[in-house]
């Protein structure tokens, strides 16, 4: 199988599974599940040339700002998870590092704040209460200030065939050369959601972890990624912080002097994290598992709500629980303010959808939405809602179906062009068939190649359209686009299993009805991965 004769089916297999979630989770994915990557095919992804494509995404901070996230074609991440599951087969030298088990075997798929909360504070607890002061610190820029050495000698492994981590290598620098929707290029560890990128970053720190291991100030230390917890005594603080910067000096870091906080006791930190009121939103969650919470808990939700913090970096934690712990109990305690809260709180957005969309959005003002959905819009939030609006048990009313209607006809560089996709699935699902000529049109000048993929898929609904969608296809730059052809003609078999978004129930992965509607005008069958 030349290079890539190291990798089983059942490893490559495993890994597009991974990969399919990732997509389902970042909210650009494909309904149907890309049937026509077929094992057997994946077992030439290194043999063959490949071309590297990706979506991008802007994702707001909470500390402010806009960041680009990328995401790998699925072949790409495929490729590129196999080697990152290879790699947690071994020691990876990464005792220090509270965020590996996120992103190796045994811990793959957690829930990264629930590993977070159960590992970071009780470190810094345990040192806190040994008599030790903490310093918290991290890199400034840390991802794309990674360099390409730096990658090759963490992937450089004597257990890891030289083949495989050489493909990796190549793969990421041909990520980083795709150009960004401004026209822009990257540089260092790619920022996007595949474990394979935050394992590297977990790896390129170990040299790190092991100089301070040396250090006389740095009595203990763990980290979350690029996020430091030091142990040291009241005493050398200020050394501690100097060791520190000096050793990501010599690394080619910098300390991202801003955010260096001290943390002297255990009633400043449970401040710092909140951790009196993640305790009461953690006691709610267990009362409401074992059945309808007496008076006075639902008084203590209510007073939490009304006093929970909203500018604090934990802040944003804290609310995502409270959106989900509300929609759990069918609460309307948070419809008034909301909508408000997908602005004040940028990282929270994703149980904010999925709790408002559990009322219907039918007491949402349409002018609003219009507002919420504007260019201008950070992607999760306009995707979110689209896919939200998906989802919703309640018809769109008239004025809504219009909003939509134009939003299928912005100027290509005016949206998210998967929002577009979305806008014309919602219209779909609500029988407004008419609109395919509008999407039809934009179709060719859209930036994202899953978008024009999935919108294909949508518009092949439609019977009259297969004559021209078929051109569509094979004229396609995209290879991604270009492989519904294999499903077009039926060039796989009929009975090819499909790994459906709806199977899951969680409601942003699924289509609303729509991706079985696709499989059945594919002639293609609902069931697991092959």
């Amino acid at each position: 199988m030349g290079t890539m004769s190291s990798l089983t089916l059942i490893e490559l297999q495993r890994a597009r599974a991974f990969a399919c979630d990732t997509r389902r989770r970042w909210l650009i994915t494909d309904p149907l599940g890309y049937p026509e990557i077929r094992a057997a095919d994946l077992l030439h992804l290194g043999d063959e040339p490949h071309v590297v494509e990706a979506e991008f995404l802007r994702r707001p901070k909470q500390s402010g700002g806009v960041r680009v996230e990328v995401l790998p074609d699925v072949l790409t991440s495929t490729y590129l998870q196999a080697v990152a599951n290879r790699l947690c087969e071994h020691d990876l030298g990464l005792d220090n590092s509270l965020s590996a088990p996120l992103f190796r075997l045994h811990r793959r798929g957690e829930n990264p704040y629930d590993v977070w909360v159960s590992e970071v504070p009780q470190w810094v607890v345990g040192a806190l209460d040994a008599g030790y002061a903490v310093v918290v610190a991290d890199i400034r820029d840390f991802f794309r200030s990674v360099t390409r050495d730096q990658i090759r000698q963490v992937l450089e492994r004597p257990f890891l065939e030289k083949s495989l981590s050489h493909k990796a290598i190549g793969l990421i620098d041909q990520i980083n050369a795709v150009p960004c929707p401004n026209g822009s290029t990257r540089s260092g560890i790619p920022v996007a959601p595949d474990d394979f990128f935050w394992l590297l970053g977990d790896l390129v720190l170990s040299p790190v972890d092991t100089a301070l291991r040396g250090c006389r100030s740095v009595l203990a230390h763990a980290r979350w990624v690029d996020d430091w917890y030091i142990a040291t005594s009241p005493r050398t603080i200020d050394h501690a912080i100097g060791v520190l910067e000096t050793v990501l000096n010599d690394h080619g870091f910098q300390l991202n002097q801003s955010k260096t906080r001290v943390i002297g006791s255990i009633e400043q930190f449970e401040t710092m994290t909140l951790a009196r009121e993640h305790s009461i939103v953690s006691d709610l969650f267990l009362a409401s598992s074992k059945g309808a919470m007496s008076a006075r808990q639902v008084a203590s939700l209510e007073a939490l709500i009304q006093q929970a913090p909203e500018t604090l970096g934990e802040a944003a934690r804290l609310w995502k629980r409270l959106y989900a712990l509300a929609r759990r109990l069918k609460s309307p305690l948070l419809l008034d303010r909301a909508l408000a809260d997908l602005d004040r709180l940028p990282m929270a957005q994703l149980p904010i959808f999925s709790y408002v969309g559990s009322f219907g959005w039918q007491h949402c003002p349409v002018d609003h939405l219009s507002v919420l959905l504007s260019p201008d819009a950070p992607d999760p939030r306009s995707l979110g809602i689209l896919r939200m609006l998906l989802t919703s048990p309640t018809k769109l009313p008239p004025e809504l179906c219009r909003l939509l209607d134009e939003l299928i006809r912005t100027p290509a560089d005016g949206l998210h062009p998967f929002c577009r996709i979305l806008a014309y699935a919602n219209l779909l699902k609500a029988g407004a068939a008419e609109n395919a000529d509008a999407l039809l049109q934009a179709l060719g000048d859209l930036p994202s190649a899953v978008a024009r993929r999935v919108g294909l898929e949508f518009l092949w609904l439609q019977p009259s359209l297969h004559p021209v969608l078929r051109g569509m296809i094979a004229a396609d730059p995209s290879p991604i686009v270009r492989s519904l052809a294999l499903i077009a003609e039926r060039s796989i078999p009929s009975q090819t299993s499909v790994r459906l978004a709806s199977d899951t129930a969680w409601s942003l992965k699924n289509w609303g009805g729509l991706d079985q509607r696709a499989a059945t005008a594919f002639g293609l069958t609902k069931g697991p991965l092959e």
